[in-house]
């Protein structure tokens, strides 16, 4: 009988060294595609925060920006090139200017801020211009704004006006007003303005009555107690407004260690006091702001040329603003590689992987341009 148990010669055979390498190696493409995928999905997903990012604090520098330079040089019903206004605040802030020459003034590549030498030098000359310093703005003058950098400021009558409820007798009179929606106290700068002229004082006192509210303007702080003239029903009284915008450097990092910069406002508003106002941070991420004023030199209601704060000898005749921010963003990796950007006439060339953008806008002036 033949032996059943005997008669199976079939093996069961495994993979074969050559079948076990092309598997493993099919794994290792396979691991290191999906890795690589991994990786550009983590990149496309920071590369679209930080454009959001910087695109955010782009409309908002421009927001706030341009709100403040087109109120500038508002003075009420008159035009600031045809109002006669009467400065009679005693030795005021640099910033305390309201005429058609002073209501816009700018520096240009800061190396010391005008307040920094007693305003010895307030036009922005040629002494004051700075180097351009590295990537990391480590140079800074006393006030901490990035040399290399552009500032401007601009002052305005604020819009809350206050209607003068009883003419006055006397230009030495106190002043009567219907209310005070400025909120208006002491020691604040305000302007009392009808269609013809118009005064820029230092409130002395403000009573308040059943009557209304009696603001005074005594000799005090002012270089004598007499406006340019007894006001009739037909003034009113605003409060004086101001704005500087400058960059600095915040004092934080980014995770990598590369420091962050931010537009800066000092913003002087009625209700103060008169104090000075604070520079306070309000857009992240803008690396250094460049500004051109543009000039209508014949008064024909067109820009002739663009030209930096320290070629400009008459503020008078500047009709515009054109802004240029370049802006980063606050995540590291942003980008794979070089980024390659013309800023201020300039090629700048950035590697430390966060993603920035330089964006522009021209502001026109109140009244400069039709």
């Amino acid at each position: 009988m033949k032996n059943t148990t005997m008669s199976s010669t079939r093996h069961t055979q495994g993979f074969g060294l050559v079948e076990l390498m092309i598997a493993v190696t099919l794994g290792l493409l396979l691991t290191a595609a999906t890795i690589q995928t991994v990786l550009s999905a983590s990149l496309s997903q920071r590369l679209q925060s930080g454009v959001a990012q910087v695109q955010d604090s782009t409309d908002y520098s421009f927001q706030l920006l341009s709100r403040d330079l087109r109120m500038a040089g508002y003075i009420g019903c008159p035009s600031i090139d045809e109002a006669n206004i009467n400065l009679i605040a005693a030795n005021p802030p640099t910033d305390v200017r309201l005429s058609a020459s002073e209501f816009i003034a700018g520096q240009d590549n800061v190396s010391v801020y005008p307040d920094d030498e007693d305003d010895d030098d307030e036009g922005g000359g040629e002494d004051d211009q700075g180097e351009n310093n590295s990537e990391d703005g480590a140079s800074e003058n006393e006030l901490n704004i990035l040399t290399s950098s552009d500032t401007i400021t601009a002052s305005w009558a604020d819009a809350k006006a206050a209607s003068v409820r009883e003419a006055m007798a006397l230009v030495s009179d106190d002043i009567e007003l219907a209310s005070n929606p400025a909120n208006l106290t002491a020691g604040d700068f305000a302007i009392i303005s009808d269609c013809v002229s118009a005064d820029l004082f230092v409130v002395t006192s403000v009573s308040t009555t059943s009557d209304g509210v009696t603001i005074g303007h005594g000799s005090a702080k002012t270089t004598t107690a007499n406006l340019s003239k007894a006001y009739g029903e037909d003034a009113e009284v605003y409060g004086f407004s101001s704005a500087r915008y400058e960059i600095k450097n915040t004092g934080r990092t980014t995770s990598s260690g590369d420091a962050v910069f931010s537009l800066y406002g000092a913003q002087r508003r009625a209700g103060s006091g008169g104090s000075d106002p604070a520079s306070t941070e309000l857009v992240e991420g803008v690396e250094n702001i460049q500004l051109l004023y543009g000039r209508d030199t014949n008064s024909n209601g067109s820009i002739n040329d663009y030209v930096v704060a320290s070629a400009v000898s008459d503020w008078s005749v500047v009709a515009s603003v054109r802004i240029e921010l370049l802006l980063a963003a606050n995540i590291d990796a942003t980008v794979s590689g070089p980024q390659t950007l013309n800023f201020n006439g300039n090629t700048l060339n950035f590697d430390d992987g966060r993603y920035r953008q330089v964006s522009t806008a021209v502001i026109a002036l109140r009244n400069r341009l039709p």
